[in-house]
Formats: C-alpha cells, structure tokens, sequence
C-alpha cells in the first residue's frame, strides 16, 4: 500500500498483532473479557489479544463474539436479507444509512462473515478515535479513518486521498468497503444521500460519471432498529439546534458509542439492496452537473427507503402523532400503551433546563420513529 495512505487505512496482520499486543495490557480489558466472554476467566481476553495472528483472526475471535454477546443481550433478533442478489466475484461500495456509530458497520462486517463471506472495510470519523486503545481497535477491525474537523486548506487533500484509496482497494479487488450514506447519523431518521459523499468518490475518477461510479459497484444497504439508537440524545439535540448551533460536549461522541452498545435495541434487520446498475448511472448521468449527482442521491434514497423493514414501533409513533390508530393492525393492541409508557418515560429522563418545551420534545422524538413510515407515505 502506497504511503500516500499510510495514515488512513487498517491495519495489516503484523501491524494488528502489535496493536493488539498493546490492548491487552488496558485495565479495560478484564471487564470487556466478561461481557464477550461470560461463562470464561476474565483473563479469556487478554489471551486472546496477546495471541491474535492477524486481522481475519481478530475478526472472528474477538468481534464476532462481542457482536453475539450485544446481539443476545440488548436485541430480539437480527435478520439479513439481500445477499442472494450479490456478486460476491467482485468488490463493491457499500453506501448505507447510518442510525448507530458503531453497531451499523460491525453487524455490516459480522452478516458477511456468519454467511461465509469476506468482511468489509470500514470508514469511520477521526473524531471517534478518542484513545489509542479505541484507535487499535477500530484499525484492527479494518477502519479507513475518515478526517472531520479539518481547516478548509486540508480538506481537499484529505478528501483526495480517501476518494483514492476506497476506488483503488473495490476496483483493485481487494476489499469491500462500508460508508455512511452521509456525514453522522440520521438524528431525524430521514435516510438522505449527502450529494458530498458522492463527489468525493467522483474525486478519484476518470471524469465519466457513469464509468466512475460503475466500477465502484454500489451496494445500498438499509438497517433498521426497532428501538432507535440514543433516541433520546438525538431529540435533544434536534431540539437544540433549532433554537441555536448545537455544539456538542466532552466525550460525546464516545458516550454516544456506549449508548449504542448496550441500549435495547428490539428487532434489529439488515437489507442488502440490489446493485446499483450501468442504466441506472446512465440515466443519471444524462441529467449533467449537479443533477447527476442529484438522480444518484435519489436512487440510493428510494433503495434504501423501500428496503427499511418498519416495526411496530415506527406505526405507532405515527397513530400517537396523529391521535389515530389507522395502522392498529401493524401491531398488537396491548403494545400499544406500553411504547406511549415508553417515549413519557425517555422524555422525562430530560433534565436539561435549556430544553423548556417537553411537548415539543416528545414530538421529535416520535417523529424519529414515525418518519420511516411517513417517508413512504409522502413518495
């Protein structure tokens, strides 16, 4: 790998057995080894760092047990549908909406892996990278670090080289590669393309739009929870920012990881949508400019939309905003109080004096679960 991409891309085998050499001497380590290893010693993980072989090894012993552990404990059950339709003879981009900083791309990487097939590469914001020891971890597990929070002078080279090195690993055949359908989360959960994503991966191209993207092989991906990830925390913050620019405290983004983690998470499914296909591109690109990029937002948008599995939950946060229950027979009539109990209570957890307005507050948070379903609703 050329140097160029020296301080954005995974690590390799012998840099990860180094790395992990490293984690197993954090005092974290023995109460981590008790959460992914339950019925073994505290000291199961340290071994299993200090002994790691690679990054393949590291997958399977390591995050595929953790994966289990979050999946048996916080889920009712995690299905994947989708993978008949992919070639698996070639690499692609996998563009998916972003509702869990850490849970999307690891049950990405560990559906591929229990369906015996290669893991991903992951692209993850530097601003989550707040110790060495998350930073091991994160490159061990194949993340390409993604620059947030640059001067605008850096940004260009920044986006330069991820844009390079994402279309040279799919197109060289080497890796798949994971990234957000947009920069952060869906703190409203509308799944929208960002068009910047889609320019800076035009960055690297060749100059046709169609070509460009085409050799990239974009898979959308669509994940939905059952019980939205920090619920709470993104209608405040929804809150917040439309009375002034929210800014975010110390360690946010790592209690935000956390949160993700260990919250209940219901039904959790995973939808590999159909490629993106050569007419599709051609198509959009027949529009010139920004309105090819414009079609192409609105391509992924519709996949991803139509392939998002709604729960009872998202219904009925619908018939509570509205005061009906015109979609009762998507759910169990004694859920029904029991999700109303539910929101009252994550609204009263509020304590924040600067969020005044819990009325308002409730509303957001019901439209986080209810705009999946509204989003259909409005095509």
């Amino acid at each position: 790998m050329s140097k160029f991409y020296n301080d954005i891309h995974p690590y390799n085998d012998a840099q990860a057995v180094e790395a992990m050499k490293r984690c197993a001497r954090n005092p974290l380590v023995p109460i981590i080894s008790k959460y992914i290893f339950p019925n073994d010693s505290f000291l199961k993980l340290g071994h299993v760092l200090r002994n790691c072989k690679g990054v393949h090894d590291f997958q399977m012993k390591v995050m595929c047990p953790a994966i289990k552990q979050i999946l048996l404990r916080t889920s009712d059950g995690f299905t994947v549908s989708g993978l008949e339709d992919i070639d698996f003879s070639r690499k692609h981009l996998l563009i998916s909406n972003h509702r869990d900083i850490v849970i999307d791309p690891a049950l990405t990487q560990y559906a591929l892996l229990k369906h015996g097939h290669d893991s991903t590469d992951i692209c993850v914001g530097s601003n989550l990278l707040s110790s060495r020891f998350i930073e091991d971890i994160m490159r061990t597990n194949r993340m390409i670090e993604v620059y947030r929070g640059l001067p605008a002078h850096e940004r260009y080279h920044a986006a330069t080289q991820l844009s390079t090195y994402v279309r040279n690993v799919v197109v060289d055949g080497e890796s798949d590669v994971w990234i957000a359908q947009r920069q952060g989360r869906a703190k409203d959960s509308r799944d929208a393309t960002g068009q910047s994503v889609l320019k800076m991966f035009s960055m690297s191209g060749k100059g046709d739009f169609a070509a460009d993207f085409d050799e990239l092989s974009i898979i959308p991906l669509s994940i939905s929870y059952e019980y939205e990830s920090c619920d709470i925390q993104r209608a405040c913050e929804i809150y917040i920012s439309r009375r002034r620019q929210y800014v975010k405290k110390p360690l946010e983004d790592l209690n935000s990881m956390k949160t993700g983690i260990f919250q209940k998470k219901g039904k959790i499914h995973l939808s590999f949508c159909k490629p993106i296909t050569r007419e599709e591109l051609d198509e959009c690109a027949a529009k010139g400019g920004n309105n090819a990029f414009k079609a192409l937002c609105d391509v992924l948008d519709e996949r991803i939309r139509s392939n998002y599995m709604p729960f009872p939950t998202n219904y009925m946060a619908v018939d509570l905003l509205r005061g009906t229950h015109d979609f009762e027979t998507q759910y169990a009539g004694n859920i029904f109080g029991s999700f109303s109990l539910y929101i009252d209570k994550q609204v009263a957890k509020v304590k924040d004096d600067s969020i005044g307005d819990k009325a308002e507050l409730k509303d957001i948070l019901l439209r986080i679960y209810a705009n999946p379903v509204l989003d259909r609703l409005e095509k």
